[in-house]
């Protein structure tokens, strides 16, 4: 998926729509933005399984912060 994930990012770049130094880099920062801290979390049993609406809700917050760090327009 992460492979999957670069080359997208990859070919926005080439596109015009993103700018980073490093594909690597752009793809943990999305990562990191989306699974943040929640999958430890879960693993210690400190957070129960989110609800579709807290997952949507996530998934959109974190889109937002990376178009914000790596957006060109």
């Amino acid at each position: 998926m992460v492979l999957k994930l670069g080359r997208y990012l990859e070919e926005q770049q080439g596109q015009g729509r993103f700018r980073f130094q490093a594909t690597g880099g752009a793809t943990e920062v999305l990562v990191g933005l989306v699974v943040s801290d929640q999958q430890v979390r879960r693993l210690l049993g400190t957070l129960s399984e989110p609800e579709s609406a807290q997952v949507e809700a996530r998934a959109e917050r974190a889109g937002k912060a990376f178009l914000t760090l790596f957006a060109t327009g």
